[in-house]
């Protein structure tokens, strides 16, 4: 898992006003985490939308520590890759070689019935009119078509891979970023509250 670094001196900073500093860290914290899942949900392809309906952050109970989540097993083969396409960025090495090795908890027919529906969705196959915008031919050809496309798409899939299409590790960098002037913020907003009331 990452972590970001570089904040510990403000979180001890804002820790010397006590619980209102802990509140105010922990606000920063879970608010720069939601930025981060939200950027990942807007960055995630979408199909069906499990990806993006499986991006949760998991808040610990000091409220300090927040994880960004994702709750389908493919999540990581759809960010890092796959094959011969399989990019992972140095610092996330150690959390990708959890995932190396791994296969696909569904069978060649979910497969291939999975990208019959993608080649569908998409309109891949076919001959479309112009003025209806719907495909033509008889509905036996076209999911022929479908099918043998879907099948070369899966036979692809298998020998080569698939390219990475990173949703999560982009949001964490741009907001990791953000964390430490955020957190600076929390703190001088308390000392000018506190140096208001005396």
């Amino acid at each position: 898992m990452a972590k970001v670094t570089g904040v510990s001196s403000v979180v001890r900073g804002l820790a010397t006003f006590g619980q209102k500093g802990k509140e105010a860290a922990a606000r920063v914290v879970q608010a720069t985490a939601m930025d981060v899942r939200n950027e990942a949900i807007s960055n995630a392809p979408v199909y069906m939308g499990k990806l993006r309906q499986s991006i949760i952050n998991k808040v610990d109970a000091s409220g300090l520590r927040v994880s960004t989540e994702v709750g389908v097993f493919y999540g990581a083969f759809v960010e890092f890759g796959t094959g011969m396409y399989v990019e992972v960025p140095a610092e996330m090495q150690a959390e990708a070689m959890k995932f190396k090795g791994m296969k696909g908890q569904g069978t060649w027919a979910d497969l291939i019935e999975d990208l019959i529906d993608w080649v569908r969705q998409k309109g891949i196959t076919g001959t479309y009119s112009v003025k209806t915008r719907r495909r033509t031919g008889n509905k036996r050809a076209n999911d022929r078509q479908d099918a043998e496309v879907a099948y070369l798409i899966a036979m692809s899939i298998i020998r080569k891979g698939r390219k990475p299409q990173p949703y999560l590790y982009p949001a964490y960098v741009k907001y990791r970023a953000e964390l430490r002037p955020r957190l600076r913020i929390a703190l001088e907003r308390l000392v000018k509250e506190t140096n208001g009331r005396r």
